[in-house]
């Protein structure tokens, strides 16, 4: 097994605070408290170091086929603020540093005729077997109008085993706070964690109960640094009925946090598709990439900004997180 171990010793402490979940038992889905959503708001931005100012993204770089790129060297990338080229430090493959996955799982009415769930577990469980190495975390969550926590973050893989096998004796009911699940760990003690971060949200996407927006979503992840990947499970799976229009909606809703934060979206039409699905994901985390550069805009400079990363290599597509 490949260690991946930084410095992770107050992993529980810096993201159970943030959940501020009871640890007594005592609610209707699974032996853990529902944690209560948080309105979301954009922290502002802190000066960067005089001697060495710097930011630090996470990328992804895949060949025309989708399969990973390893071997991207420095000199082939560029990155942009404003259509402003900015100096880069360092371009290093990410592969081999820490990862903390966050597993979401939509539990709402709109889910109860899934005919598939205790497959999707277990394709869940094969892919988090798949990615997993000693220095890892992770955590599940599962949400209808109230977001539950499944199993706390965890270095343990067994733990998350253990979480996941609860998805399938939830009570698939009520509306849908997909935002505020997403919304659920507080950005600044997501930014003590080192290493790279994903949220695999599986649902429907058809938010209707959040108190938190989409936007509330996509920055929170920009400054938590988290790829998110939606993984939209529809008619294929037995759910239904959920007509064009919501359809539609929730597709734009994923394709809208996919593109915002560097990631994917991916529709599965079968179990069988979620294999494959869930082995995209996987090639993508190999071609990722930690790129470290200078921003040209003055120190405490709290405007926006577009960012653009790009590549001199033929036929390859870069996924960054887009302000």
């Amino acid at each position: 097994m490949v260690s991946r171990c930084w410095a992770f010793t107050n992993l529980l402490s810096i993201i159970g605070l943030a959940l501020g979940v009871s640890q007594l038992a005592g609610p209707r889905l699974f032996a853990s408290s529902p944690a209560k959503a948080q309105e979301v708001t954009q922290a502002p931005a802190t000066a960067a170091p005089a001697n060495a100012p710097s930011e630090t993204l996470y990328f992804v770089a895949l060949d025309k086929q989708g399969k990973p790129i390893t071997d991207l060297k420095p000199e082939e990338v560029r990155a942009f603020e404003d259509n402003v080229e900015q100096k880069i430090i360092s371009v290093l493959p990410a592969v081999n540093e820490p990862l903390t996955i966050g597993l979401f799982f939509d539990i709402s009415g709109s889910r109860r005729a899934d005919r598939s769930i205790n497959e999707e577990v277990r394709l869940t469980r094969e892919f988090v077997h798949t990615i997993w190495h000693e220095g890892d975390a992770g955590f599940v969550l599962a949400f209808s109008n109230e977001v539950f926590v499944v199993t706390q973050p965890t270095h343990m893989l067994k733990e998350v085993d253990d979480g996941l096998s609860k998805i399938p004796d939830a009570t698939y009911w009520g509306p849908t706070a997909l935002y505020d699940a997403l919304c659920i760990l507080k950005p600044d003690r997501l930014n003590g964690i080192p290493g790279r971060k994903i949220y695999v949200a599986l649902g429907d996407f058809d938010d209707n109960s959040s108190r938190n927006k989409l936007g509330n979503v996509v920055e929170l992840a920009h400054e938590a640094k988290i790829a998110i990947f939606p993984v939209i499970l529809r008619e294929g799976f037995g759910a239904g009925g959920y007509g064009k229009k919501v359809e539609k909606r929730g597709l734009e809703s994923a394709q809208k946090i996919a593109d915002k934060t560097g990631a994917d979206v991916l529709i599965p039409e079968s179990p069988k598709q979620l294999s494959a699905t869930f082995e995209r994901i996987a090639n993508e985390l190999r071609a990722s990439y930690r790129i470290v550069y200078v921003p040209s805009s003055p120190a405490g400079d709290r405007r926006k900004k577009k960012l653009h990363i790009e590549t001199t290599r033929p036929q390859v597509t870069l996924l960054f997180p887009k302000n």
